[in-house]
């Protein structure tokens, strides 16, 4: 919506459209929203596109039953993506639009990084996500081990240095009972075969779950 990609408001916005029809008739009830890097833009006159364009796509959204989910990202690794790198910036965009079909996505790998790099401890986590997991729309599962750079780099789920588990739990105890997607990305997953981390994440899981984390 920030014309980072070259595109004006209007054709994002057409696009956006075309996409909750889309979610309407597979049927999906949730199109995550990358809302575009802040390009040229002053930071105050990006955020105002973004929120015009939201303002436009929220009832459209509502007329098809369909929930448009923004995703904070870390600002390394999302730049030319999105220009929302906190929960709190996002959800007072959220809390703009005023509309219960715009909510967050909730990405544990975004998530499981504190502001000076390192993965967050157990308690933090947990409470982060319980704070949050009633506005959230769609959970990304991700795990990482490595410094954070320019591009994500996840791994196995249950094989990285981030509080999955606390996060997952954190969740659950406040009553998330929406999907878990799982997000698999980065230099080591490429070089994996992809039916095998699929399993190993999947099997993680699932342990996780019937462990008692629920």
């Amino acid at each position: 919506f920030t014309a980072s990609d070259g595109r004006s408001l209007a054709d994002s916005v057409a696009d956006a459209v075309e996409a909750v029809r889309l979610c309407a008739q597979l049927p999906t009830r949730c199109l995550v929203v990358y809302t575009g890097g802040r390009g040229l833009h002053t930071h105050s006159h990006a955020r105002r596109l973004v929120r015009e364009a939201l303002m436009q796509l929220a009832p459209v959204a509502a007329d098809h039953d369909v929930t448009l989910a923004i995703e904070p990202m870390l600002a390394e690794c999302s730049a030319d993506l999105t220009m929302f790198h906190t929960l709190e910036e996002t959800a007072e965009l959220v809390a703009a639009i005023s509309s219960p079909h715009v909510k967050l996505v909730l990405d544990t790998y975004h998530l499981g990084f504190g502001a000076d790099g390192a993965p967050r401890d157990a308690e933090s986590a947990y409470q982060l996500c319980a704070a949050w997991a009633a506005q959230a729309a769609m959970v990304h599962l991700g795990d990482g081990r490595r410094p954070r750079g320019g591009e994500q780099d996840r791994c196995v789920l249950g094989e990285g240095e981030l509080p999955l588990e606390s996060m997952i739990r954190g969740l659950l105890s406040a009553g998330y009972d929406g999907y878990f997607d799982l997000e698999l990305m980065g230099v080591e997953i490429e070089l994996s075969d992809y039916h095998e981390i699929i399993r190993r994440s999947k099997q993680w899981f699932e342990a996780m779950i019937g462990a008692g984390a629920m």
